[in-house]
């Protein structure tokens, strides 16, 4: 998974993050899915992420703790806390 993010991600990087999340944590769903749906899938996280950061910004967090938070929140399903490895 990403380790150095540069902020503000872009689209691609969030879903990059979200593919690979789902391939080391969930490599049956993963592998369960077509291509295609898990470009879905990454697509609608991505967004997610970028709604729940847009939000965070607004309400004054700073740019790295709202992307931070929003990754955790929408692409790695944690309500707070630190990644799982």
């Amino acid at each position: 998974m990403v380790s150095e993010m540069n902020y503000p991600p872009n689209h691609g990087d969030l879903i990059n993050e979200s593919l690979n999340y789902l391939k080391e944590k969930h490599p049956q769903d993963y592998n369960g899915m077509s291509s295609q749906k898990r470009d879905k899938y990454a697509d609608e996280a991505a967004n997610r992420a970028e709604g729940c950061a847009k939000n965070l910004l607004a309400k004054g967090k700073s740019e790295s703790e709202a992307w931070d938070t929003a990754i955790r929140k929408e692409i790695w399903g944690m309500e707070s806390g630190r990644k799982q490895v």
